[in-house]
């Protein structure tokens, strides 16, 4: 459904993406030492808006060596620039705060949350995108 989402537009995409980030949780509910599983969630919450849990979820990918950890390295760098309470805390202390509480809360959303606009979510991508490793 993520990929089907991802291509669809309207109703019919936040139906699909919906349905891929329902799938993706219950795949992290049964091993939840499945990276890319937390990756994954994090392109979808991005896709649907949600920059808070989209940043919880790449923070789980990015505490381990390897490809996964300098995507989502990317895709951090560019929500801490759009981060809308961002504090003078820097980059390193932003992704600590994000790793701290994906331990003490569960990757699934508590509930619905204002999804950020078209256009913010556009940045964040159009920003990770063009990050230098």
């Amino acid at each position: 459904p993520t990929k089907e989402g991802l291509n669809a537009a309207g109703a019919e995409r936040d139906t699909k993406l919906k349905e891929g980030e329902e799938f993706a949780n219950r795949s992290r509910r049964v091993d939840s030492s499945d990276l890319n599983t937390a990756y994954l969630l994090g392109l979808i919450r991005l896709a649907r808006g949600n920059l808070r849990e989209a940043a919880l979820a790449f923070a789980v990918a990015y505490r381990q060596d390897g490809d996964l950890k300098a995507k989502s390295e990317q895709y951090l760098r560019a929500i801490y620039a759009q981060w809308p309470s961002k504090r003078q805390e820097g980059f390193d202390e932003f992704v600590r705060s994000l790793e701290a509480a994906a331990e003490t809360s569960p990757l699934e959303p508590a509930g619905p949350r204002p999804p950020m606009s078209a256009h913010a979510s556009a940045r964040v991508v159009m920003r990770a995108n063009t990050q230098v490793g």
